[in-house]
């Protein structure tokens, strides 16, 4: 399945036994199913009860063309064992037979008679399996998920050409765009919610997640490389019900590869890379899977890339100056808990060091500027989480902590023309301590509920100076700390077997503190500073309907809505900004319409009404402030399909439209302005042509070509950011070949070395002084080789 697949799976989704039956239980590997006990001591009953109970234990997913037969009866159950068995058992003498489909997921379906042998047919087109959005806290199907949301299979990940970060999936989904400011310093936007160009001490607009864990709160995309990933998910906003502050765009949840306990299994990948106009680049990594035991395992990831700079800095007389070292890993560790609970213990760490920031002045030629400078930055990042998940009062509870530690170092070039050399350093240390333990349940057939409880903590001390590049001086420090504890539900109706009504909400307590020391906390004379705590209470609401009118296609509708709690800023002084709130109507369908082709469609239609939009700017000597700059509105349309016109043949395309006006008072021009909201494209797609063929045993064959297209935005609020970016189209392809357990493959990343400015921004504080552009990486060749199950 590709980024773009987002059609339901609906030859096994469209008509599921209930939501707990395509319950997915995230803390469980795939493979760690079938080693986990199965217990049933039922009456006898309805088939669908006895494949509910073995879901809710096992983590599985089950789906039919036909929920008559889950009416069948079953007879009465007394069983412990492993999960194959189990399902065996419950559908002995029922005339069901079970056929798994994907890891974890099984299609039921009446067996075949047996009085006569049936002419042999051509095995029918492959179909997506049953897919289950655990990003939505209920596992509910694909299918039934009333919103836009795109599952990207981790194969399709590690295949990007030049990017193996976050970057991958923007190259995959087409509304996910990003700042280049270099790894470690991006800000995300989806759905086209983007407030400005800079990061601050505002929440972020797009949450992102590993499993349970949340990787960030007010702090830039740690931008972890994303190896050993079974899937990401990409849940289009406002998703402030489920997931709070930091999810008026979406959430980006990752779930990486899960322990096995069955097997040792690992791989190892090398590779090479040369740019033009640049340096060379290298990259490795190892993959390692360790059973401890039968009922438990660690899963251990490292890696490191070097990559090649491509910019000359004619100033200092020296060439690729914007090199990037990336080093870092993952270690997870899984195990049983008695029958039925599982523990997940997760630790993360990264370094990111960037020997020079990535732009060029377009005034002096391509991939050249003029600094009497470097422009290095740094971004440490680490991470523990821990997470329980088992049954509990007739349901199943997740409980999840998290810890997360970065620490961002910059510089930039303030130096004005005819003056001399002057630095900007920040300097941020950010610490974030999270929680959330959840209950879902069914009651009955018809409704299904989830209620849960979080908590964070986040502290952000940033500390500033200014000066000549080797003797700056202090402008002091800021201290941000905020705390939120929050209640969240939400409640599933199913009145028939096509419908399927939800609600929910999430109220939020949050207590705020700020403080400043030197010269950044002195005030303007004749203000009055705020005083340095505040509270809030917020709340935000969902509603939504699903609507299978007939096989294999669904209709949506959903209103849901967001928040960012209004905080504290230092500009002189303490100052505060009102919270700003988004509310988004959206209008979608999915659907299957030719099985023979393989033919999935996906579109949908929103419109986001955003008020107060508080948003990370600079001030008028160029330094970090947080304001609330208007009112904003977004409207979107996007489109997906998936086509296979002939065997091992894939043709997948998505694009958008965007439409946004941001309406807002600018003090320094005394008069109210409207804009388009910065960063927001009006419009972009992705398309690829895929062909896969096997050329002996144990030997594939695999080409895939993209295309790659965004339309104009600009770089910020107000006459002097105007600037126009974007407007560029690039295209990439791979041919890989698999023999035996090894991958030989040859990347190639913007074929034709196409020149487009993908970001304008250097530094802010010479952007009226010098025309700045991020440009797009060179023509970049890579050769690697990978090893699996060493």
């Amino acid at each position: 399945m590709t980024a773009l697949l987002l059609g339901p799976p609906c030859r096994y989704a469209c008509a599921l036994l209930l939501p707990a039956l395509s319950l997915t239980v995230g803390a469980a590997p795939a493979g760690a199913q079938e080693a986990r006990t199965v217990h049933l001591d039922l009456p006898a009953g309805p088939v669908s009860t006895a494949l509910r109970a073995i879901a809710l234990q096992a983590g599985a997913s089950f789906g039919t063309d036909d929920p008559a037969l889950l009416r069948r009866r079953a007879r009465r159950l007394r069983f412990d064992g492993g999960i194959d068995k189990a399902i065996e058992t419950a559908l002995a003498g029922t005339g069901l037979v079970a056929r798994r489909v994907a890891p974890g997921s099984w299609r039921v379906a009446a067996a075949p008679p047996r009085s006569r042998p049936r002419p042999f047919k051509p095995p029918p087109p492959q179909v997506a399996p049953n897919i289950v959005v655990t990003g939505s806290k209920m596992d509910v199907s694909l299918a039934h998920y009333p919103a836009s949301v795109a599952v990207i299979d981790g194969s399709d990940i590690a295949h990007v050409t030049g990017e193996h970060g976050t970057l991958a999936i923007a190259e995959l989904h087409p509304t996910l765009l990003s700042t280049r400011l270099g790894p470690g310093r991006n800000k995300l936007f989806l759905r086209g919610i983007s407030d400005s160009s800079f990061s601050g001490a505002s929440p972020s607009l797009v949450g992102q997640y590993l499993g349970d864990q949340r990787l960030a709160y007010a702090s830039p995309d740690p931008d972890l490389r994303l190896y050993d990933i079974e899937r990401v998910e990409v849940l289009e906003g406002p998703q402030g019900s489920l997931y709070g502050a930091g999810s008026l765009g979406g959430v980006l949840r990752i779930v990486p590869n899960a322990p096995d306990p069955r097997q040792v299994s690992g791989e190892a990948w090398a590779g090479a890379s040369a740019t033009a106009h640049g340096a060379g680049s290298m990259d490795a990594g190892l993959v390692a899977n360790l059973p401890l035991g039968e009922r438990a395992a660690v899963r251990v990831l490292g890696y490191h890339e070097k990559m090649g700079g491509y910019i000359d800095d004619v100033g200092r007389g020296k060439k690729d100056i914007n090199g990037t070292q990336v080093t870092g890993g993952r270690i997870t560790a899984h195990t049983a808990v008695g029958a039925r609970w599982s523990l997940d213990l997760t630790a993360i760490g990264q370094n990111v060091r960037n020997a020079d920031a990535q732009y060029e002045e377009r005034t002096l030629g391509r991939l050249v500027r003029a600094s009497a400078f470097a422009q290095p930055s740094h971004h440490f990042y680490r991470a523990l989480a821990v997470s329980v998940a088992g049954p509990l009062a007739g349901g199943r509870l997740q409980s999840s902590w998290g810890l997360v530690d970065q620490r961002l170092s910059q510089v930039f070039d303030a130096t004005q023309p005819d003056e001399e050399p002057i630095a900007y350093r920040q300097r941020d240390h950010i610490s974030l301590l999270s929680s959330e333990t959840r209950l879902t349940r069914s009651f009955g057939k018809r409704w299904d509920a989830l209620i849960g409880f979080a908590a964070l903590r986040s502290i952000a001390i940033q500390a500033r100076s200014t000066g000549a590049p080797l003797q700056p001086v202090s402008l002091g420090t800021l201290d941000s700390r905020v705390r939120e504890a929050t209640v969240f539900g939400e409640a599933r109706w199913h009145p028939d077997d096509r419908l399927t009504v939800s609600a929910g909400g999430r109220v939020s307590f949050i207590e705020m503190r700020g403080a400043a020391t030197g010269v950044l906390a002195k005030p303007a004379p004749g203000t009055t500073p705020a005083p340095p705590l505040r509270r809030q209470r917020l709340s935000t609401p969902s509603l939504a309907l699903a609507w299978t009118p007939v096989p294999r296609a669904t209709l949506y509708l959903r209103y849901a809505g967001g928040y960012r709690p209004g905080g504290l800023t230092v500009s002189g002084a303490i100052e505060r900004f009102t919270p700003d709130t988004a509310r988004t109507a959206e209008i979608g369908f999915r659907m299957q319409a030719w099985e023979s082709t393989g033919l999935q469609i996906e579109g949908a239609l929103a419109r986001t009404d955003w008020r107060n939009v508080q948003a990370d700017t600079v001030d008028g000597l160029g330094l970090p402030h947080t304001a609330n700059v208007g009112d904003g509105i977004v409207r979107t349309a996007t489109f997906q399909f998936r086509l296979s016109p002939a065997r091992g043949v894939t043709v997948a395309a998505g694009g958008f439209v965007a439409d946004s006006k941001l309406v807002g008072w600018v003090p320094y021009l005394e008069q109210t302005v409207r804009s388009p909201l910065p960063n927001v494209a009006r419009h972009g797609a992705v398309l690829s042509l895929g062909y896969e063929v096997r050329i002996a045993s144990g030997s594939n064959f695999r080409a895939n070509l993209r295309a790659h297209s965004l339309g104009r935005s600009i770089l910020g609020f107000g006459p002097e950011l105007a600037i126009e970016q974007g407007d560029y189209a690039y295209f990439s392809g791979n041919l890989s070949l698999d023999i035996g357990r090894t991958t030989l493959s040859l990347e190639a990343f913007n074929l034709f070395d196409t020149r487009g400015n993908i970001f304008a921004l250097g530094t802010p504080f010479t952007l009226g002084t010098t025309m700045q552009g991020t440009p797009l990486r060179p023509r970049t060749v890579r050769l690697s080789l990978l090893r699996r199950s060493f």
